[in-house]
């Protein structure tokens, strides 16, 4: 029997399945939000001072995992440095360093959106 043109494994290829799985076995854990009470933010406080304090400084105005919407550096741990082609970004966990290394492409357009995101807010005037 013939596989349809165009079929599902056409939508998820195999490298985005693993990827997807792997964030869902080993990936974030918990349940961040985007405003966490008082001690959630001295437990995200307290994992980003285990970086140096230039990475600290990075992390902080990044603010979020460029791979997982919604999740701030430091909410399920230390955050995780690495460099996708070219790019350094900080990520909140090792499933998504390693969804990143399985999928680059996909993991920079990520990462460039975060950015662009960010540069918006961070140019808003406070209210």
């Amino acid at each position: 029997m013939a596989r349809p043109e165009g079929g599902y494994m056409t939508l998820f290829s195999t490298r985005r399945l693993l990827a997807l799985i792997v964030l869902v076995f080993a990936g974030c854990h918990g349940d961040p939000s985007p405003t966490p009470p008082a001690d959630a933010e001295a437990e995200i406080q307290a994992n980003l001072a285990q970086l140096g304090p230039d990475d600290q400084r990075l992390a902080e105005r990044q603010r979020f995992c460029p791979l997982m919407d919604g999740v701030r550096l430091g909410a399920t741990g230390r955050p995780h440095k690495l460099t996708v082609k070219g790019v350094t970004t900080f990520v909140c966990c090792e499933g998504c360093v390693q969804a990143a290394q399985d999928d680059p492409d996909q993991a920079l357009a990520k990462i460039r959106a975060l950015e662009q995101t960010r540069a918006q807010e961070l140019a808003l005037p406070a209210p």
